[in-house]
């Protein structure tokens, strides 16, 4: 997991070393990528009614998504905003090309969530994100092919003990460090599992998992992807708090190699992960969700619900 900053003003030495142009951009960044969240906007607000269509298809058909508000209207003046930024009068080479940097990817992700559920959606997400190489889809499917299918354990734990934990783990953070700041947001969105948004730990209402998991699950979230957040908005570029280009990918290894070092990373959720990579590529080739669900089912042996969950995740923001 991500060792913890030490509290007190040590930053200082290098604020000063930031011209006003670095410290305005940096901190324009830094809202802009707040108000963006693309992770949130592409969050369907109707899992529990594609499951049940779905399910009524008897799994030929999975019913559209549905989201919450989008960028459409915002898109023209986020934009404006960006690119009226300074980041060419930034003094230090090294700070203006992470700023620029930056500055690019918000841009992809503007557009990544101006292009929901449009037909250019893949192309800004491959974009923004890359491709699936073919290499890294072989080691998905020889995971699949090689780890063995067990029995998962019984979802014993619900959202009132995920809480309890995610609670005992920001208080143990806060004993250290009183400036560590993290909300728990249950989410009133059925199937939304659970996820970190600027800051705060969301977990649906409906949330169940094995007891074993959640001490993954929360190293996952909070003692990663949380603390991660904590430890930039104490460095002098407050980017660092929502992370840097490319930040994204990095910190999902992390937060998986988070659930490893509790411990416990079992076989079930290493094929889920697996299976991850095999959906993103076949959403990219423009396969439906119900194709997804089928190989993962039918070739993969994904259980059910994990097989619909990847599929949903992989065409989230897609058409079909």
């Amino acid at each position: 997991m991500t060792r913890m900053a030490k509290e007190g003003n040590h930053h200082n030495g290098a604020d000063e070393l930031l011209c006003e142009a670095a410290i305005a951009v940096d901190r324009a960044l830094e809202e802009m990528d707040r108000k963006i969240d693309w992770l949130e906007r592409l969050t369907p607000v109707n899992i529990d009614e594609i499951w049940d269509g779905f399910q009524a298809s008897s799994f030929r058909s999975m019913p559209d998504s549905r989201y919450g508000e989008g960028l459409d209207q915002d898109a023209p003046v986020l934009r404006s905003e960006l690119f009226s930024l300074p980041v060419r009068e930034i003094k230090n080479p090294i700070v203006e090309a992470l700023m620029l940097e930056k500055q690019r990817e918000l841009d992809r992700q503007i557009e990544l969530v101006r292009m929901r559920d449009k037909d250019g959606f893949i192309l800004a997400s491959i974009d923004l994100f890359g491709h699936v190489s073919e290499r890294f889809l072989q080691t998905a499917k020889d995971l699949l092919a090689t780890v063995p299918v067990l029995t998962p354990k019984q979802e014993d734990v619900g959202v009132a003990e995920v809480c309890e934990a995610a609670e005992a783990a920001i208080a143990g953070y806060r004993k250290r460090a009183p400036t560590f700041r993290c909300g728990i947001v249950v989410d009133p969105t059925p199937g939304t599992s659970m996820y970190v948004s600027a800051g705060d730990f969301h977990v649906a209402h409906d949330y169940r998992t094995s007891r074993h998991r959640v001490k993954p699950l929360i190293a996952h979230e909070i003692g990663t992807h949380v603390l991660t957040r904590h430890n930039g908005r104490r460095q002098p570029l407050h980017t660092l708090a929502g992370g840097l280009c490319d930040y994204d990918v990095l910190q999902e290894g992390l937060a998986v190699l988070g659930e490893y070092l509790t411990g416990y990373l079992p076989a079930d959720r290493l094929r889920v992960l697996a299976a991850r990579v095999v959906a993103a590529h076949m959403a990219a080739e423009k396969e439906t969700g119900a194709e997804i669900y089928a190989c993962l089912t039918e070739q993969h042996a994904i259980p059910s619900k994990d097989a619909f969950d990847t599929a949903v995740r992989a065409k989230r923001g897609g058409v079909g």
